[in-house]
C-alpha cells in the first residue's frame, strides 16, 4: 500500500526491486561510478563528496526475504511495531544468519517502538489504537503483530510511569 500509494512504484517484487536498489546505491555512497540496467532499475552515474565516510545502509525489514537481504547487503535492518519475542526469535537471529553466511558483520538492530512516560497507559494504548490502528491490517505488519501474539500495535507501546528513587538507568516503564 506504502509503495504505491506514496511513491507511484510498483508493489511486486519487493526484494528483487530492494536487491537492485542496493547494488547500486553502496557504490554510489562509496564514490564508485555505477552503470547498472536490469529488470526494475536503471542508474548511471557516480557521486563524490570528497573527504567523507559513507553512511551504514540499514534496510526496514521484517519479512523474511528482506531479512535475508539486509543481512547479505545492508548493515543491519530498523523495525517498527516488533516487540521483544519477534525480535528475539525472528528478526535478530534472520538478519544474523544472513550476514554470517555473507561473510558480513554481525549486523545492527534498530527497534522502533512507540513509548511514553505517563501516569495514562491506557490511555496512550487507545491513541495508538486510533493512530496506527491500520497499520495493524498491512501484511507485513500483522505478521510481526500476529508472532508477538498480540492484536494491534497498541500492544506493543512502552507506556508508564518513570519510579521515583530509581537511577536514570534502571527506569521502569
Amino acid at each position: 500500500m506504502m509503495v504505491t500509494g506514496m511513491y507511484g512504484l510498483p508493489a511486486g517484487r519487493p526484494a528483487t526491486r530492494m536487491r537492485e536498489y542496493l547494488s547500486v546505491l553502496r557504490p554510489l555512497l562509496c564514490g564508485e561510478a555505477v552503470s547498472h540496467q536490469s529488470e526494475t532499475l536503471t542508474a548511471v552515474g557516480q557521486v563524490s563528496v570528497p573527504g567523507t565516510t559513507p553512511p551504514p545502509i540499514l534496510l526496514a525489514a521484517l519479512a523474511p526475504a528482506m531479512l535475508r537481504l539486509a543481512g547479505e547487503l545492508a548493515d543491519g535492518t530498523v523495525t517498527w511495531m516488533t516487540g521483544p519475542r519477534t525480535l528475539a526469535d525472528h528478526i535478530v537471529p534472520s538478519i544474523t544468519r544472513a550476514a554470517q553466511a555473507a561473510g558480513r558483520p554481525a549486523p545492527r538492530v534498530v527497534a522502533g517502538l512507540l513509548v511514553s512516560v505517563t501516569a495514562d497507559a491506557s490511555g496512550v494504548r487507545d491513541r495508538a489504537a486510533e493512530q496506527f490502528g491500520l497499520a495493524g491490517h498491512v501484511p507485513e505488519y500483522r505478521a510481526v503483530l500476529d508472532r508477538e501474539q498480540v492484536t494491534g500495535p497498541q500492544d506493543v507501546v512502552i507506556a508508564g510511569e518513570c519510579l521515583r528513587g530509581t537511577s536514570r538507568s534502571a527506569h521502569n516503564i
